[in-house]
Order: structure tokens, then C-alpha cells, then sequence
């Protein structure tokens, strides 16, 4: 007789009871293994902690901006401190990378390679040494957060992708949990991300950056809306007009009127149409084919590297006349601009409250230069003197902001 063939068994379907016992367990697999923690592990947020502790544990002091003689002088003195300040915060893998090699570290004895690492990091210091104090605070955090670990230099360089993703979403997540600041802390995250890629592109770190695990840890902060531009008001430019051509204060030593004087010199800026941090470089002289009709000026070269915005030097040229008429008090203050030294904003000297109440200073302080944002407060000074009298919730609601005072 033939063989019996194989019969192929039937597919038998669950009864309803075993069907809903699978879907429970799938649904309650779904609910814990497959879906990622909402939070950090304790061994991570310790981790992160201990790096926000360590980073704030450590200050940096820095010169006070107005003890220099020029702006120049000033962003020099600033990026070497705070070169100072991130040289012994960078791992030997970073100095290695900056130097050119393991081999040309070794070729190198310490003090010339110290110089050498020295002038790499001033090549991108950020205004007043800030890029490098960023740099400095971020990698203070990076160290408590290996320590919290147990890793040693070895062990934390170079920095993986996972951590460094790690460290972006901890820093994320604690800003705006405390939800400080304009934008509420949405901006921390992204923040360090652009510092961690600093590291790596200008002071030599290794750290992997790349790919969606870095990008997706913070979000992305795209460009601010664009800031309103117009002309001062006619108003202010009357006011500082009146205020430049007063006679002057009798109360003060030697006739000395430093409200008088920047009126003046924030006239001839807003004039001239220049930027507020150029208005603290410009060198205003007398023009040599009009001295007294013409105002001019000359914003030059930083070190010889970056003058203005565009990195070129910049002449300024314009008529000698407001709306109020001819400004017949340009030669004298060309004179006591040369007097104080050459610069158009220089510090100045009084009782408490005359940094925000220019009109109780007492004297200018020659061969000195003061910050942008002291000049922000002059101006506010004095478009609160009469005839105007602007409060600073009139001027805070204007909008005056003095990024230039001709917009």
C-alpha cells in the first residue's frame, strides 16, 4: 500500500480568552520596555548636577572695562585673561591637536608651547574674551561630570557622541525647569551645543558632534525676529542739540559740563552714522580742506586685524549743521576731545549715581575710554535732562535701544 503523506496540521485560532491575555501582554510590553524613559537615570542626573556644580563653584574675574585707554587696549587685555583662564581647563588631547600632533607637542619645551597654544586661542576670543570664557565654564562642567562618573582624562577624551548629547538635553532640561531669562531657558541647550562645537573648531577638543543624537537633544533656535530700524526722532536729535550747546554748568569744577561734552560727542556719531561699538573707536579731528563746516572722523583697523564690521578702516564725512542750525561748537570740542585724549567717550569721575545721572559727574578722566554700554546710559542720561526729560519707561517704550544712534 502507498505511504501515508504528511497532512499539513490546520492552523487553530485562540480562543477570545487567549487573544485578549496576548494583547494585554503586548500593551503591557509597549508601556515598559519599548518606550524610553521619561527622565534621565539617577546615575546620569547626578552626573549632570556635579558638572553644574563645578561650574559654578569657579569664577573668572575679569579687568573692569573702563580701566584702559583705548577699546583696543581693552578687548586685547579682556581675550588674554580669559586665555589665561582656559589654557589649564584644556585635555592634552586638545593641545595636542592644537600644537599640530603628538610629535610636534613632544618637539616643543613647555614654556614655547604655552606661547604657541596662547596665541591659537586669542585667534577667536569673542567680544571681551567671551567665546573663551564660554569655553572655560563649559569645560569646568565636562570635568565635574567625568568626576561624577569615575573617569579620568583618558577615559573622558575624546568626548562621545552619547555624551555630549547627554550633557546638551541635562543642561535643556534644567533651564527650562527653572524657566529664567526672555526666552524661559530655551535657548541653554542649544547654547552649549554651539560652545561644544567650539571646542572642537577653534581650541582643539575632540568631540563628536555629529548626527541626529546631538541635534535631537536640544532644540534648535532659529534667528530672533529682526529688530525695528528708523532715524532717531526729531526730538532727541533737538534735545541733544540743546543740551550740546548749552553754556556751561557753573556748579561744576573748571566750568567742566560732562553732560555737555557727549551730548557732543553722540551728536557727531549719530551725524556720522556709525555703529555704537566704532563710536567708542572713532578718532574725530578737524577736516583738512573744511575744519570748520565739516565734521570728520576715522574708524581704523583693530590691531591691525578687523577695523568695522566689514574688517576695513572707515573715514567719516558730514556737514557741520543739525536741525536746530550750524554746530558752531565743533572746533572747541575737537580741542577738548585731543585734551582727553583722542577718544570721543572717555571715563568720567563724580559722586554716587552720576553713572546713571551724567549731569552729576564732575570731571572726564583723560587717556581713559568708557564701554558701550556705559555710553547706552549717557545717552539715557541725557534725554532726561530738560527740555525734554524722558523717563526710562518713556525711553524703554520708544525703543531707543542704541545699537547706532542713527537707527
Amino acid at each position: 500500500p502507498a505511504a501515508p503523506q504528511p497532512v499539513a496540521a490546520a492552523a487553530i485560532p485562540p480562543s477570545p480568552p487567549a487573544r485578549r491575555r496576548s494583547e494585554r501582554s503586548l500593551a503591557s510590553l509597549s508601556r515598559t520596555s519599548l518606550a524610553p524613559p521619561d527622565r534621565a537615570s539617577v546615575e546620569e542626573a547626578a552626573a549632570r548636577m556635579a558638572g553644574t556644580a563645578e561650574r559654578r563653584a569657579v569664577s573668572f574675574p575679569m579687568p573692569k572695562p573702563r580701566d584702559f585707554a583705548s577699546d583696543d587696549e581693552r578687548q586685547r587685555a579682556m581675550a588674554e585673561r580669559a586665555a589665561a583662564y582656559l589654557e589649564p581647563l584644556l585635555p592634552r588631547m586638545a593641545l595636542e591637536r592644537l600644537v599640530g600632533g603628538e610629535r610636534s607637542f613632544a618637539q616643543l619645551t613647555p614654556p614655547d608651547r604655552a606661547r604657541l597654544v596662547r596665541r591659537a586661542l586669542l585667534v577667536n576670543p569673542g567680544s571681551n574674551g567671551s567665546t573663551l570664557l564660554e569655553a572655560a565654564r563649559v569645560l569646568l562642567y565636562v570635568r565635574g561630570y567625568a568626576r561624577a562618573r569615575g573617569w579620568s582624562e583618558d577615559d573622558t577624551w575624546p568626548l562621545s557622541r552619547a555624551v555630549a548629547a547627554s550633557m546638551i538635553e541635562g543642561e535643556h532640561d534644567r533651564a527650562t525647569a527653572n524657566a529664567r531669562g526672555t526666552q524661559g531657558g530655551a535657548t541653554v541647550g542649544h547654547r552649549l551645543r554651539g560652545t561644544l562645537k567650539a571646542l572642537r573648531d577653534h581650541f582643539g577638543c575632540p568631540i563628536d558632534l555629529d548626527g541626529p543624537l546631538v541635534e535631537g537633544a536640544a532644540p534648535t533656535c532659529g534667528a530672533l525676529p529682526p529688530s525695528p530700524a528708523a532715524s532717531l526722532p526729531v526730538h532727541v536729535y533737538c534735545q541733544l542739540e540743546i543740551v550740546a550747546g548749552r553754556d556751561p554748568a557753573p556748579a561744576l569744577p573748571g566750568g567742566a559740563d560732562a553732560a555737555r561734552f557727549y551730548a557732543r560727542s553722540i551728536l557727531l556719531v549719530a551725524l556720522t552714522s556709525i555703529r555704537l561699538k566704532d563710536a567708542v573707536r572713532v578718532r574725530f579731528s578737524p577736516d583738512a580742506d573744511r575744519p570748520g563746516t565739516r565734521i570728520y572722523g576715522l574708524v581704523a583697523t583693530r590691531d591691525g586685524r578687523k577695523g568695522t564690521k566689514d574688517g576695513a578702516p572707515m573715514e567719516l564725512f558730514a556737514p557741520a549743521e543739525g536741525l536746530l542750525g550750524r554746530i558752531s561748537w565743533l572746533p572747541q570740542h575737537l580741542t577738548d576731545i585731543s585734551a582727553a585724549g583722542g577718544n570721543a567717550f572717555p571715563d568720567f569721575c563724580g559722586p554716587h549715581g552720576c553713572r546713571t545721572h551724567v549731569a552729576r559727574a564732575e570731571a572726564i578722566i583723560p587717556n581713559t575710554c568708557l564701554a558701550p554700554t556705559d555710553v547706552r546710559r549717557i545717552f539715557e542720561s541725557i534725554m532726561a535732562l530738560p527740555p525734554l526729560k524722558l523717563s526710562k519707561e518713556q525711553i524703554t517704550k520708544s525703543g531707543l535701544r542704541g545699537h547706532s544712534f542713527h537707527g
